[in-house]
């Protein structure tokens, strides 16, 4: 599974879209526990707007996303 980057991953850095703010947890929030407790995945953290506040993608610190040329 993916996990949007302002819920926490053990070990993996959360920057909330903000790599200024950025910290790495020790601790899964409880609804990744749950998930991979039941057998998911977690393979990567998604792209998002600083702090959750645009609704298009423009405002992430890496640019506005774009498809894959394989994928759509």
């Amino acid at each position: 599974m993916a996990v949007k980057d302002n819920i926490d991953v053990a070990g993996v850095p959360t920057t909330a879209g903000c790599p200024e703010f950025a910290f790495t947890p020790g601790r899964s929030a409880p609804v990744v526990e749950r998930l991979t407790a039941a057998g998911a995945v977690v393979v990567g953290k998604t792209v998002m707007d600083q702090f959750a506040t645009g609704l298009t993608g423009t405002r992430a610190p890496t640019g506005p996303w774009r498809a894959s040329p394989t994928r759509g």
